[in-house]
């Protein structure tokens, strides 16, 4: 946020232990929602629920199996930075691409800046 105060911190780490995902499309899973390939398939899916009295908006996790599944399933596509689709996904070059990395020693930090945000 603009004035905030923040750490840049700059290391060196190997490309094979760091994950990268699409950072919007993170909020799908940290909001339970399923992640569909299209606007048609997400209404779908949503409608086959509405049909058993399910909604992921108002049960987490759903309670069939079956759903619960298919809702963990789609969430794998944050991890393809290639795919996009109208209006859910934006194409690779106008994503914000987060990197996840499990642990960061001292002896991998090159630098590290205070800074306040513009």
């Amino acid at each position: 946020m603009k004035g905030e105060r923040a750490v840049r911190i700059e290391f060196e780490i190997d490309d094979r232990v760091v994950l990268l995902s699409d950072f919007e499309l993170w909020h799908f899973v940290l909001n339970y929602w399923y992640l569909p390939v299209s606007e048609d398939d997400g209404e779908a899916f949503e409608k086959e629920l509405a049909k058993h009295g399910l909604s992921f908006f108002h049960t987490k996790p759903l309670p069939h199996r079956k759903y619960h599944e298919r809702i963990e399933k789609s969430w794998r596509r944050i991890f393809d930075l290639d795919w996009s689709s109208e209006g859910i996904a934006s194409p690779r070059a106008e994503k914000s691409i987060q990197a996840t990395l499990w642990k960061l020693r001292l002896d991998q930090v090159k630098n590290v800046q205070e800074f306040i945000a513009r």
